[in-house]
């Protein structure tokens, strides 16, 4: 399905039983200091929440493990090699980039970086290959904000339609130049282009510049790390992954690896 991405983090150690690790949503413990929302959560609401309730959940894959582990698990009761998979596309998005959109705006808003000098607010502008522009259109739409996208020939017609259901503006590339010539130029790397347009037009335009941007990766660091130690009792021994920009590696990485020290 498009726009799916990060279906699966994988993570392998030694847990405990299933029913320690997951729990159906009614029998969570309410985090410290939160209060629960009444009503049906927004979708905002849904995306790294502080409430256990609305975390994406956790699955035992250990069936899937090869013959020498489920050997190793037999002749050492106690001491299971366990892989549990942490369900991302269970983000209102269906991706663990609705984490990073939701973030780096959220921050953005809080520092007053998304209005202009009278207030008026500006259009989120990102370069993206497809998939965080897909959560940074969802998530700037439903924040209220005017969301263009900027991507390239080689983003999938599929994730070309989710970016635009999700209610943004899309541009391609290629054809760019076309809109904007006497700032774009003959200029075809769309991280360039949005660095050209934010710099062209400063009040009309917020850069989010996902590649440099360290909300990106705190993003991470303060739920999908936090809810991966927690969901696991800290017994998590190793975390798994593929990689795209970094940030969710770097984020959850740090996160796990302060609290095993």
């Amino acid at each position: 399905m498009a726009g799916i991405t990060g279906a699966f983090y994988a993570v392998l150690g030694y847990l405990p039983p299933l029913s320690r690790v997951i729990s159906p949503p009614e029998t969570h413990v309410q985090a410290p200091g939160v209060a629960r929302k009444t009503g049906v959560p927004t979708p905002l609401d849904l995306i790294s929440s502080p409430d256990p309730a609305l975390w994406t959940r956790m699955v035992d894959l250990s069936s899937l493990l090869p013959t020498s582990v489920h050997q190793f698990n037999t002749l050492n009761p106690g001491s299971e090699i366990k892989l549990m998979a942490k369900c991302e596309h269970m983000n209102p998005g269906m991706s663990h980039k609705d984490r990073i959109a939701k973030s780096m705006l959220e921050r953005a808003e809080k520092r007053g970086e998304l209005r202009g000098p009278n207030g008026e607010k500006k259009t989120i502008l990102a370069s993206s290959s497809g998939n965080t522009g897909c959560s940074l259109a969802l998530v700037g739409t439903l924040m209220g904000y005017d969301v263009s996208i900027i991507t390239n020939a080689k983003c999938s017609s599929e994730k070309c339609c989710h970016i635009r259901s999700n209610g943004a503006t899309l541009w391609l590339a290629e054809s760019l130049g076309e809109e904007f010539p006497d700032v774009i130029g003959t200029e075809k790397d769309y991280m360039k282009q949005e660095d050209l347009l934010v710099e062209a037009y400063p009040d009309r335009f917020f850069s989010v510049n996902q590649y440099g941007n360290v909300d990106n990766m705190e993003a991470h660091y303060g739920s999908t790390g936090m809810e991966i130690w927690e969901q696991t009792n800290g017994e998590v021994s190793h975390f798994v992954m593929a990689g795209s920009t970094g940030g969710t590696i770097m984020g959850v990485g740090r996160y796990l690896k302060e609290k095993s020290a």
